[in-house]
């Protein structure tokens, strides 16, 4: 494995590990939230293909060749994915937790890569892909908010995303240019020169 390297995450979703095994697993729900194009036999030694212009890496459906390599029934998923030419492997856990708030699931996503991916700024490439996957994730199984699907496919990319804040247009403007209010949930030693 030179050169490789492994990411992992988790994240707590108000929704129950069947609801998100569903959509793990399911081809039209898939196509819904998480790949443009999506072929899924979930099964060991199944398929588990995506790709299209929302799947980094994996454009073309001759480049979606991943294989289901274990599961279990609303509780893991596991499966191969070439990414960039690079063989990696995923394994994404379902664990049920009791919050506040209700009933959840913590999704735990652990994204081995065996060798270095061509790209600019590889891991945060991978982390940036999965927090807003996962993201998606959330929206879809609950219902509450909006999907983000990048264009990968695109030549010219750019990211726009605009957002309702329920506050005076006065302090949402003072949290971006005041730097104690920039490290409150931006930054850590905010320095700002408003001009």
């Amino acid at each position: 494995m030179k050169d490789g390297w492994t990411h992992e995450s988790s994240f707590p979703i108000p929704a129950s590990p069947g609801r998100i095994f569903t959509a793990l697993t399911t081809q039209a729900e898939l196509e819904q939230w998480f790949a443009e194009h999506a072929r899924v036999d979930p099964k060991p030694g199944g398929a588990f293909r995506f790709w299209g212009r929302h799947t980094v890496g994996t454009p073309e459906q001759a480049d979606a060749t991943g294989t289901v390599t274990d599961i279990e029934h609303d509780a893991r998923l596991a499966f191969d994915w070439p990414l960039f030419g690079v063989p990696t492997q995923v394994t994404i856990t379902l664990e049920p937790k009791d919050t506040e708030q209700g009933p959840a699931t913590k999704v735990a996503v652990r994204h081995v890569l065996d060798g270095a991916i061509d790209q600019p700024r590889p891991r945060e490439l991978v982390d940036d892909w999965w927090r807003f996957t996962l993201g998606n994730l959330m929206v879809h199984t609950t219902g509450q908010g909006l999907l983000m699907r990048p264009d990968f496919a695109d030549p010219s990319p750019e990211i726009r995303l605009s957002t309702t804040i329920d506050a005076p247009r006065e302090k949402v403007f003072r949290a971006l240019i005041e730097p104690a209010a920039l490290n409150q949930w931006l930054a850590k030693d905010a320095t700002v020169e408003p001009r």
